[in-house]
């Protein structure tokens, strides 16, 4: 009876040993779906990071074609002579930035009181000069549009 005993204690210690030192993840989790629930986890994962990264060269691919864009509107945006003759006193800077489709912007220069000084210029270094009175065209000056 004792040696009996003695058995099932050393089957209980050796059952107890497998399950808490690993050996029995397997067994547990093959019969609670923890291990195929784990296995799916891991395949989504890879999954979701391949994605990631295709969606990552997508965008990637759709910003350069963008500023492949925008750098193309900015050059058909130049400023010509032919805008700075239609240019007309009292007009506002928005009215000059819509002659350039809003390719090129107006830079604040100078600013005192009602009285600003905005300049656009363009990639090969003309530009045009506005000085503004409250918010409407007052004068106008160019330098080497054609």
């Amino acid at each position: 009876m004792n040696a009996s005993l003695e058995t099932k204690r050393l089957a209980v210690a050796l059952l107890v040993g497998i399950v808490l030192f690993g050996g029995g993840r397997w067994v547990i989790g093959h019969f609670d779906g923890t291990h195929e629930k784990i296995e799916r986890d891991r395949i989504k994962a890879i999954k979701d990071q391949e994605q990631a990264r295709q969606d990552d060269e997508t965008y990637a691919k759709a910003m350069a074609k963008q500023r492949a864009w925008e750098r193309s509107r900015i050059e058909e945006a130049r400023l010509t002579l032919k805008h700075f003759d239609a240019i007309q006193e009292g007009c506002d800077r928005f009215d000059i930035d819509r002659l350039t489709n809003f390719g090129a912007r107006g830079e604040l220069r100078s600013e005192s009181g009602s009285m600003a000084v905005y300049v656009w210029s363009n990639p090969d270094g003309s530009q045009l000069v506005a000085t503004f009175r409250g918010g409407r065209l007052v004068g106008k000056s160019q330098f080497g549009l054609h």
